[in-house]
């Protein structure tokens, strides 16, 4: 007996439910019971329409579905134990690098398959007249689609393997062309150290296959030379051959007993001998009611999810991950753009003092508004000026008109008008006897009537809905007031202590007497930003590779989940690095941004910040089966971790269980970390530093953890990635 290179019995694979005595219970049944023998040294076609579960079925040999029930050996040994240099495999898709040329395609896969340069030099030089490839300095995705499926299946058998797995290597090929390619696989196998399997959607060209295997509905109709196939149902051609035993099958379905009702050349089946019934292994005319006895699925010995770290295959695939960006320039200027433009942003739009802001005045005190200019002259001519006529003039001079513009009515029911109608922030009153009261407050102290104490003050009615606004004008129009008092009291030497409130405001231990809002936001600015950057990096180009089939094609070739993972933790490291230190340049030298503290202590906690969203976006990849899904997930988690995370408002002003799912992400101690290194120059060991940089780093590891584990499982599980 020939030994067999693929040997199945019983293949039950269900996707999305259970498995049951060989039937699928809620779920798919893709591989029913199925039996299937590729001898060694053969060409054997699988023939089959789409959807019947060819592609699957192929999986199945690969070692990349596991399956539900039954028994599956290729080359001797379980799927999942196949040392991937002794097989080939060609997906539907063409599954390369749009950045690869076509010498670099045969050279990635040939260096994953421990070939020295001058072994793939030496292939290409007998595959390039074979399958007519494009020059060598192509670009993949400067190909036609025929174009890059001949330099896939280049790519599939560069390597000369033992089991050469085709997923419909011939679709777009023009006949010449195909006719030229099954005369390479036929010389392949001629010496019987070579095994082919191919799917194709032309049944007359799996003619030139030494066995075909018709399939339909996760089963084999009939696995034979092609020739005998058509002697045997007396057929004219391989496809009334398949036509006949579909509708064959369609009928066994859906009444076992329209055997008897059978076409004329099965009927004469019955009278085959033995002999010729046993040569095709699922003849219509057996009794196919008969369950196939369901056998235990048996865990895999070895696999190559669990093989060890190879040094030749991550260095292929750094190589591959740094020559397919270096390949894309707009790629890498977007890495650096991007980085320079938020946090420009962010500098120019967060933090000024709003200016042009319109703010209704009524000044009952003076008749004609026109005479404050002389006072204002006064003032700026002669600081020390002691008068009070005209104060409410004085306070005005000394506001910024430069950040409020100030809008003079007669009667407040106008100045109210302008609020209400949006034309005005604000009013501010001036009681007609201001001057005089305010002068009396401050020559009295505390013995002034509620009279004087009433008509010395400012009346103030603000526009509130545009809340901090609103509150900046509150309090600088405060701070004017008292610049004011303090300037008459001087001017006049009088005591101003009875006009001020009973508390004093020191000089702040950290931070500044007058804090802006952008150095509250920037700690929690400078972290995010660096996370979800690197978050969105990873995760699109990891996607992409999985969309396009490269993740498959190279855990095909050998490649593990870790090493898969670990290339391109080290190559987006890389960019994360160089963006965090853009991100600090830009901030201080252009920005001016002060960092009181340890500058390469607040660098640490940044790029592990770029770190941990760098793996974030590794899970989002093994999780994500589309860009679109991948950017979905980034957008949605981006805006709970931006309200919670304190980079808005105050984790304290949060409800209690808020404050504790807070603590918990990944970016809130970190940001705690580096406002304290920032703004405070608090050291590593400092508790409030410390554990900021605890926590980021175990996130790093538990999300590189959870990412190589569900990578693993869709590997052996059966889903596509």
């Amino acid at each position: 007996m020939v030994e067999s290179a693929v040997y199945l019995r019983g293949a039950v694979k269900v996707f999305g439910g259970a498995c049951n005595g060989g039937d699928s219970v809620g779920g798919t049944s893709v591989l029913r019971g199925l039996d299937m023998t590729v001898p060694r040294g053969s060409i054997y076609g699988l023939l089959g329409a789409s959807g019947c579960g060819k592609t699957t079925l192929l999986r199945c040999a690969l070692g990349r579905v596991r399956l539900d029930a039954g028994e599956a050996r290729v080359l001797g040994l379980p799927p999942g134990a196949v040392d991937a240099v002794r097989v080939g495999y060609m997906p539907q898709d063409a599954a390369l690098l749009g950045e690869f040329t076509v010498a670099d395609v045969l050279l990635y896969y040939g260096r994953l398959l421990e070939m020295q340069r001058a072994a793939v030099e030496e292939r290409m030089d007998l595959l390039v007249p074979l399958l007519q490839l494009p020059p060598d300095d192509r670009l993949v995705k400067t190909l036609s689609g025929g174009q890059q499926r001949r330099v896939s299946l280049a790519a599939a058998i560069v390597h000369a393997p033992e089991l050469l797995i085709l997923d419909e290597p011939t679709v777009g090929l023009d006949p010449l062309l195909r006719h030229s390619i099954w005369e390479y696989l036929t010389k392949l196998t001629e010496g019987g150290k070579t095994t082919v399997i191919i799917t194709t959607h032309y049944v007359e060209e799996a003619q030139q296959a030494h066995i075909v295997g018709l399939m339909r509905h996760g089963k084999l109709l009939a696995e034979d030379a092609p020739q005998h196939l058509i002697s045997l149902y007396d057929c004219i051609t391989l496809e009334e051959v398949f036509l006949g035993m579909s509708v064959q099958q369609d009928q066994e379905i859906q009444d076992p007993s329209s055997i008897e009702n059978a076409p004329s050349h099965s009927k004469q089946n019955k009278t085959k001998s033995e002999s010729q019934e046993e040569i095709c292994m699922d003849n219509p005319l057996r009794d196919n009611t008969e369950k196939v006895p369901v056998r235990q699925k048996k865990k895999w010995t070895k696999s190559r999810c669990s093989q060890s770290l190879t040094k030749h295959r991550l260095k292929a695939l750094l190589c591959k991950n740094f020559l397919s960006m270096g390949r894309n320039p707009g790629h890498i200027i977007g890495i650096f753009l991007f980085p320079f433009l938020q946090i420009s942003l962010f500098f120019l739009a967060i933090g000024g003092y709003p200016t042009g802001i319109n703010l209704a005045v009524v000044n009952d005190e003076i008749v004609d508004i026109s005479n404050c200019d002389e006072y204002r002259d006064i003032f700026n001519d002669n600081s020390s000026y002691c008068t009070f006529n005209a104060s409410s003039c004085l306070y005005l001079n000394i506001i910024d008109n430069s950040l409020m513009n100030m809008v003079f009515y007669g009667k407040m029911d106008e100045a109210f008008a302008s609020v209400k109608s949006g034309k005005a922030i604000g009013v501010i009153h001036f009681p007609h006897n201001f001057s005089s009261q305010l002068e009396i407050r401050l020559l009295n102290g505390i013995h002034t009537n509620n009279d004087t104490l009433q008509f010395s003050e400012i009346g103030i009615t603000m526009d509130m809905t545009e809340q901090h606004t609103a509150t900046l004008v509150k309090t600088l129009l405060y701070d004017k007031y008292n610049t004011m008092i303090k300037q008459l009291s001087s001017n006049c030497d009088i005591d101003s202590t009875v006009s001020k409130l009973p508390m004093q405001f020191n000089e702040p231990i950290y931070g500044s007497k007058y804090p802006r809002y952008d150095i509250f936001m920037l700690p929690g600015v400078l972290t995010s930003m660096i996370y979800f950057l690197a978050t969105t990096l990873t995760a699109v180009i990891m996607v992409r590779e999985r969309q396009e089939g490269i993740w498959s094609r190279d855990i095909v070739a050998g490649v593990t989940s870790l090493e898969l993972i670990l290339s391109h933790i080290v190559t987006q490291s890389i960019f994360v690095a160089l963006q965090s230190v853009e991100i600090l340049l830009v901030s201080i030298y252009i920005y001016g941004m002060e960092c009181k503290g340890n500058i390469f202590l607040l660098y640490t906690i940044i790029l592990l910040q770029g770190f941990c969203g760098l793996t974030f976006g590794l899970v989002v990849a093994v999780l994500s089966k589309s860009i679109t899904v991948a950017m979905y997930m980034c957008l949605g988690i981006y805006v709970p971790f931006i309200n919670l995370s304190g980079v808005i408002w105050p984790i304290e002003g949060m409800p209690r269980f808020l404050q504790w799912v807070s603590y918990t992400m990944p970016t809130t101690l970190a940001t705690i970390s580096t406002n304290n290194v920032l703004q405070k120059a608090w050291g590593f060991f400092h508790p409030q530093v410390l554990h900021g940089i605890l926590t980021t780093v175990l996130w790093i590891i538990g999300q590189v953890i959870f990412a190589v584990c569900v990578l693993r499982q869709l590997n052996i599980s059966g889903n596509k990635i």
